[in-house]
């Protein structure tokens, strides 16, 4: 049977709400100290986010990633379907 994966508690508090619109900005453009995939995951979650602002920083964000970051990521197996799906 596969282990849950561990989420990181502040990307937890973003799946919570009640963050502000300023620091959901800062996070959509990268400006959180995260390990790459947990900002990996938290920028899939903000291109869902309410603010226009928000989801496009996280698409630049998320585009900027160079394969070399996103390949070893993508062959964990702790990748999240929604990092996946993305």
């Amino acid at each position: 049977m596969a282990e849950a994966a561990v989420v990181n508690p502040l990307i937890e508090q973003f799946r919570r709400g009640g963050v502000p619109a300023e620091l959901r900005l800062l996070a959509a453009q990268g400006a959180l100290p995260l390990r790459p995939e947990d900002l990996l995951e938290l920028l899939t979650d903000l291109l869902r986010d309410s603010d226009a602002g928000v989801r496009a920083a996280a698409e630049r964000t998320l585009g900027a990633f160079s394969a070399a970051e996103l390949l070893p990521i993508l062959r964990s197996r702790a990748t999240t379907a929604a990092v996946l799906s993305w």
